[in-house]
C-alpha cells in the first residue's frame, strides 16, 4: 500500500520535526538523538520512494517514458528475487509489483540519514537490520549508509565530533590543523612552569603543590636535572599524604620525610617513559598521542625535561 501516508502528511510532518529535533537537540536536556535520525531518515525515504512512483507512473499513462522509468526496469530483477520478501507473511501490506516500496525506502532512507549525520556506517547498519529482522535488506542498506556517510564527508565531520569540538574536549584530530602543521614541540609549551620532582625537597611544600595544581603526572629528575621517570599524580599523592602523617606522629623527621617520599617515588615511577625533543615537529607529538593512547607526553632539552605536553596543548581548538 504505497499510498498509505501520502506525501501531503509526510511534509509538513518532516518540516515540523524536524525543526523540533533541531531545538531539542541543542537543549540541555538528557536527550538522545537516535530515534530523531530514524523518523526524519525514514520520512525521506518514504517521500523519496513516492516521488519515484510519481514519475514511474507519469510514464505509463500514455505520456512519453521518463529515464527514470527505463533505469528502473532492470533493477526490478533484484526486486522479484526477494529483496521485497518478508519473513513473515502479512495479511493487511501488499507490495506493488515493479513499483518502488515506500516501506523499504523509508528503512534504507533511516539508515543512510543516521549514518551521514553521525559517520557511523556499520553500527547503524547493524541496528536497522535488528530492528527489521529482514536479511534481504542487508544490501540497500549498507549501500544507502556508505554512500551518506560518504557525501556527509565532503562537507563536514559528524555531529558528534561537531559536538565535541563545541564542547573543546580533547579530541586528537588524525592530522595537525594548519597552524600547528608547521610548528615545532616547543612553540606549544611557550610559558609553561614545569614542575619536576627532585631529590631535595620539602614535603609540606609538595602538599601546597598538590593542592594547587592538578597535573596527572611529574617528571621525575636526578641532582643534575637529567630525566629519570614520570610518577603519575595518584602514586605521588599517596606518598606525601603516608609521610605528612608519619611526621604529625612524631615517626620520622620533616627533614627524612622527602627523602622517604622520593625513594618510594621512584620505585613506582615510569622510567622508561615516552619523551620527544623540542625540535620535533607537532606532527610527531600528535601521532604519538594517538596512537599510543597517552595523557602526556615529557618534551627534552637534551637529557633535561622542559615541559609537559597533555592533550588540550595539541588540540587545535583548546
Amino acid at each position: 500500500m504505497p499510498y498509505l501516508f501520502p506525501s501531503a502528511v509526510l511534509l509538513p510532518y518532516l518540516a515540523i520535526y524536524f525543526l523540533l529535533a533541531n531545538l531539542a537537540s541543542g537543549a540541555a536536556t538528557p536527550g538522545g538523538l537516535i530515534v530523531p535520525f530514524v523518523v526524519i531518515g525514514g520520512l525521506i525515504g518514504r517521500l523519496m520512494a513516492l516521488l519515484f512512483i510519481s514519475v514511474m507512473q507519469t510514464g505509463s499513462h500514455g505520456t512519453p517514458t521518463t529515464w527514470l522509468a527505463d533505469v528502473w526496469h532492470p533493477l526490478m530483477r533484484y526486486v522479484e528475487s526477494g529483496f521485497y520478501t518478508s519473513p513473515h507473511p502479512h495479511m493487511v501490506f501488499e507490495v506493488v509489483p515493479h513499483l518502488p516500496d515506500p516501506g523499504a525506502y523509508a528503512i534504507a532512507g533511516a539508515a543512510a540519514f543516521m549514518a551521514a549525520t553521525g559517520r557511523l556506517s556499520l553500527f547503524f547498519t547493524v541496528i536497522m537490520m535488528e530492528a527489521t529482522g529482514y536479511l534481504s535488506f542487508a544490501l540497500p542498506i549498507l549501500i544507502g549508509a556508505i554512500f551518506a556517510t560518504w557525501t556527509g564527508n565532503l562537507f563536514n565531520h559528524g555531529l558528534y565530533h561537531i559536538l565535541m569540538k563545541i564542547a573543546k574536549m580533547p579530541y586528537l584530530p588524525r592530522g595537525a590543523s594548519v597552524d600547528q602543521a608547521a610548528l615545532q614541540v616547543k612553540e606549544l609549551c611557550k610559558g609553561q612552569n614545569l614542575i619536576v620532582v627532585r631529590p631535595s625537597g620539602s614535603i609540606h611544600r609538595w602538599q601546597r603543590v598538590l593542592d594547587d595544581v592538578q597535573h596527572n603526572a611529574f617528571p621525575v629528575v636526578s641532582y643534575n636535572s637529567t630525566l629519570k621517570g614520570v610518577v603519575q599524580r595518584n602514586v605521588l599523592v599517596r606518598c606525601v599524604a603516608e609521610q605528612i602523617e608519619a611526621v604529625q606522629n612524631g615517626q620520622v623527621s620533616e627533614a627524612m620525610a622527602w627523602p622517604v617520599v622520593f625513594n618510594a617515588v621512584t620505585k613506582e615511577m615510569d622510567s622508561a617513559p615516552i619523551t620527544v625533543r623540542e625540535t620535533d615537529p607537532v606532527d610527531l607529538a600528535l601521532e604519538l598521542f594517538t596512537k599510543m593512547r597517552l595523557r602526556h607526553l615529557c618534551v627534552l632539552a637534551g637529557e633535561k625535561p622542559t615541559s609537559l605536553l597533555t592533550r588540550h596543548d595539541l588540540h587545535p581548538h583548546a
